[in-house]
């Protein structure tokens, strides 16, 4: 009797190949020879579930964004009905923050096809939405809570995010994730205050 395989679960296995390839050794790495390798498959199989190279490259950039952004959107939705935003905003900036190994590895994953989008387009819409999404994320909060100076505020809010996911990305070593939050809640008090 032939084995049956779950499609989607072999695409996520790949794309989890791609992943480890990535974090270890950054985009260019990720070739399919190396990715069938990872995921202890043969190139056929890695072409059977991908078109190309591109397209395999294309779902993991986005498969890092969705993961990212479904769990923002679960913070979101946890928003309706309390009474004191404040924390769930905490908990949806914290996503963003390389705070523990999974939110590292997602920073060092989308920092790097970010870096990779410069030499190849088809990674520019994905690396959009990785530098934006932030944005849009910290507007929203900032429209929410009725925050003055808003355009400051957002700029100020996402240029210590992306500093801090960017240094937790490339330099675990001096990192400090205890202070993040910290520091994204004293620039959230700066912004409260301003109402």
């Amino acid at each position: 009797m032939p084995k049956i395989v779950d499609a989607d679960l072999r695409r996520r296995d790949i794309v989890e190949a791609v992943f480890r390839l990535v974090i270890r050794d950054g985009v260019q790495s990720a070739s399919l020879r190396k990715v069938a390798d990872e995921a202890g498959l043969n190139v056929g199989s890695v072409r059977h579930y991908f078109d190309s190279h591109e397209d395999l490259l294309r779902c993991a950039a986005q498969s890092v964004v969705d993961r990212i952004s479904a769990r923002i959107e679960a913070h979101v939705a946890r928003l309706d009905g309390v009474a004191d935003r404040r924390p769930v905003v905490e908990d949806m900036l914290a996503e963003l923050l390389p705070l523990d190994e999974r939110r590292r590895d997602e920073c060092t994953i989308a920092f790097a096809f970010v870096c990779e989008s410069r030499w190849n387009p088809e990674l520019r819409p994905l690396a959009e939405q990785v530098l934006t999404g932030p944005r849009r994320l910290v507007r929203r909060v900032a429209d929410a809570a009725g925050i003055e100076d808003r355009d400051d505020h957002v700029e100020r809010l996402c240029a210590l995010i992306d500093g801090l996911a960017f240094k937790g990305a490339f330099a675990p070593a001096i990192d400090d994730p205890g202070a993040h939050l910290r520091l994204v809640r004293e620039q959230l008090d700066h912004m409260y205050a301003s109402r």
